[in-house]
């Protein structure tokens, strides 16, 4: 496919990579270099999956009962995926659920199933396909549900790697992702572990009866999507990953059994009350090639931010500090916000999906249907640890009301509630401070900060201060303190916007929605900002802001020359005007 006379080797939807262009039925363009998993990482013992995983691989993904009249059928792939209309024309509006799960790898027939009705895991409920973000996955109900393969030893007890994707839906539990089986309990298994006072990954319990593991990093109860890999390598060294966060490691000692494999227990206990959308096994240390099997897992399913794409910071770095609800550079692979429930104020990290947007599922599984606040907002610059932070929970800023997120313009926000929310950072800053902020401020007469600087020499109210917003004679605003403002052609209306302000020791700018920018002298910003709060006066007392913040960043020089691509990149993103 050609844009004019240039060849196209990238599509994006927003920060999302396109692997096909149709045009009507007719594929017109496929991303280059998109061979399936198993043709790129080959050799595998066995390859469990709702998308198609190796392109000579002719067979089925699953095969499936209905439950109307227990009539089974299979069920295949229609451009690499889980081909859904076959599966809802077969089941109809009733239920669907796995008898087979055939195995793509193309060693042998190493295919899982599960023969006993009730303890088929599902498919399709009530005519609806089951999904985790958005793709199919087969649910196992935590009582009874497994499946299995116990007719040969097809996978190594050393040299053995493991990559899956699974949820576990029920708090402080631990389910089975897979196990192999043993007649005398010496196995190995990989948990989906939500315990808050265990972390299990890949577990073996060996013919000494002591069991080894190899931990998460940190505890996890949440229910989204997790890729877990496990490694045992020749001299029975354990590792696993969660999400590509290396965990805990451990050693072996003595033998383990493998009688076969089972998917969603530990044979007849430890039963998953969750999904497994995938479940890849290798007769070999696939260590080496783990960062591409999991690149290409993740990419597929959308799971964790891993900085493979890039983000606004990548084309334009070196800003001061940056805010927001998106990912924003791809050498930053942390956590966007801190938020704390007000059930309990137990706090958590969400960090971003693959794709760069926020992981909206963990929030809300966090919040439980309650209301979620923001304790800190992590600054994605990479230039210093400028966070911003509010420890006082009266005056956090929310995101989450009564389960539901908080939404402008069908993005996520941050809502500020007008009389006691704010948030403040640390950054020092002079000479010349642009910024960019996507926010909604309520129309009304009074001051509303969505930034307010404070300068630490003589009087806090005016040198080294810098503020954006609106006063009290209904106009948005930007000075350096001293009263002397800009004011942007747009008038205050109470919508989402995006504002461009840029103060120096000589003038002070501002534009919004990129109407024409607006300049007025002024010489007051001679001393370094000590801090900046943000959603409120720079001593945190009044002139708070009611509305919301999406988007802030800083950048300590003028950006001028990049002001309308960054506009553009913001705008494209939020749809503003």
């Amino acid at each position: 496919m050609k844009l004019g006379a240039n060849d196209v080797s990238a599509v994006k939807i927003g920060a999302t990579d396109v692997n096909k262009v149709y045009l009507g039925s007719n594929l017109v363009w496929e991303k280059a270099g998109g061979a399936l998993l198993l043709d790129l990482y080959p050799n595998a013992a066995a390859a469990y999956s709702l998308r198609k995983l190796r392109t000579a691989y002719t067979g089925s993904a699953i095969r499936v009962r209905r439950n109307s009249d227990n009539t089974e059928q299979d069920i295949g792939f229609v451009d690499g995926e889980l081909d859904t209309v076959s599966l809802l024309n077969f089941v109809g509006a009733e239920d669907g659920f796995v008898s087979v799960w055939y195995d793509q790898s193309g060693v042998g027939n190493n295919d899982v199933a599960q023969i006993s009705q009730s303890a088929q895991p599902q498919i399709v409920s009530s005519g609806i396909v089951i999904e985790r973000n958005g793709t199919p996955a087969v649910q196992f109900d935590g009582t009874n549900d497994n499946i299995s393969n116990f007719t040969s030893a097809f996978i190594n007890t050393t040299d053995v790697s493991y990559f899956s994707v699974s949820n576990n839906d029920v708090s402080e539990s631990a389910g089975a992702i897979h196990s192999q089986y043993s007649i005398n309990n010496y196995s190995i298994r990989v948990f989906n572990d939500r315990r808050t006072t265990i972390k299990r990954n890949l577990i073996v319990t060996s013919s000494d009866i002591i069991t080894y593991t190899s931990d998460l990093a940190s505890y996890s109860n949440t229910a989204n999507q997790r890729l877990l890999s496990a490694f045992i390598d020749s001299s029975k060294n354990m590792s696993s990953y969660k999400d590509g966060v290396v965990g805990t490691t451990d050693t072996y000692v003595g033998t383990t059994e493998n009688n076969g494999l089972v998917l969603g227990s530990q044979v007849a206990t430890r039963f998953l009350n969750g999904t497994i959308q995938e479940v890849i096994a290798y007769n070999s240390d696939q260590s080496e090639n783990k960062a591409g099997i999991e690149s290409n897992i993740n990419s597929n399913y959308n799971i964790y931010w891993d900085g493979s794409q890039t983000g606004l910071l990548d084309d334009y770095p070196n800003a001061a500090a940056a805010y927001s609800l998106r990912a924003l550079n791809s050498a930053y692979t942390g956590a966007a916000i801190e938020v704390r429930r007000s059930s309990d104020n137990a706090v958590q990290d969400i960090g971003f999906l693959y794709d760069g947007s926020l992981d909206t599922a963990s929030l809300l599984s966090f919040a439980n249907g309650g209301d979620v606040f923001v304790a800190k907002w992590y600054d994605q610059s990479g230039v210093g640890n400028n966070d911003a932070t509010q420890v006082s929970q009266s005056a956090q800023p929310q995101i989450v009301s009564s389960g539901s997120v908080i939404n402008e313009n069908g993005k996520i926000s941050v809502k500020f509630n007008g009389t006691t929310d704010y948030i403040q950072n640390e950054l020092s800053v002079g000479g010349t401070v642009t910024t960019f902020a996507v926010s909604k401020i309520v129309d009304e007469l009074d001051f509303n900060f969505i930034y307010d600087s404070f300068g630490g020499t003589g009087n806090p109210y005016q040198i080294g201060r810098v503020r954006l917003g609106c006063y009290n004679i209904g106009k948005y605003f930007a000075d350096n303190g001293d009263g002397q403002t800009a004011n942007p052609t747009t008038l205050l209306n109470g919508l989402q916007n995006l504002f461009f302000a840029k103060h120096t020791n000589s003038n002070v700018s501002i534009s919004v929605n990129q109407d024409a920018l607006q300049t007025r002298a002024s010489t007051n910003f001679y001393s370094n900002t000590e801090y900046f709060v943000i959603g409120a006066r720079n001593d945190g007392a009044e002139h708070f802001l009611e509305g919301t913040i999406q988007e802030l960043i800083l950048y300590p020089s003028d950006q001028s020359g990049n002001r309308a691509a960054i506009e553009t990149n913001i705008n494209t993103h939020y749809t503003i005007y």
